[in-house]
């Protein structure tokens, strides 16, 4: 049998495809809030993170650094969202690599770039991701 997130995760893998956007990122959030054990969002949540709609790449983003190191796929995918023109989803970008922890070492030259960022908050993220990864 089983285990119930599972179930949960699967509807809410389908509801990342609504054509509402409030219900992508709605949907990205719950994820987040099941954490490691939804591990099996991780290839819809790259498909997210290039929604036309900020907030659900935001939350995707999200989403995945909670899943944490469990969500290695992703990676190349976060990458390219370090360089969004939104300042919001780089932040979160930025924080997700922190969450996935030491094997994102691909990000780096990213995050070395988006740490020159003229956003504080941005620059600082960047800053602890990078920490992250290079102290291990």
């Amino acid at each position: 049998m089983q285990k119930k997130p599972y179930k949960r995760v699967q509807s809410l893998i389908k509801a990342l495809l609504q054509e509402a956007a409030v219900d992508r990122a709605h949907a990205a959030m719950e994820i987040l809030k099941i954490g490691s054990d939804a591990k099996e969002a991780v290839p819809a949540l790259i498909e997210v993170l290039k929604d036309e709609d900020l907030g659900v790449r935001r939350c995707a983003a999200e989403a995945l650094g909670q899943i944490g190191s469990e969500a290695q796929e992703p990676i190349p995918a976060l990458i390219e969202v370090l360089k969004d023109k939104n300042l919001c989803v780089r932040l979160f970008a930025a924080h997700a690599g922190v969450q996935i922890g030491s094997e994102v070492k691909a990000a780096v030259p990213a995050l070395q770039e988006i740490s020159e960022d003229s956003d504080l908050m941005v620059y600082w993220a960047a800053q602890e991701a990078l920490d992250a990864i290079l102290a291990s």
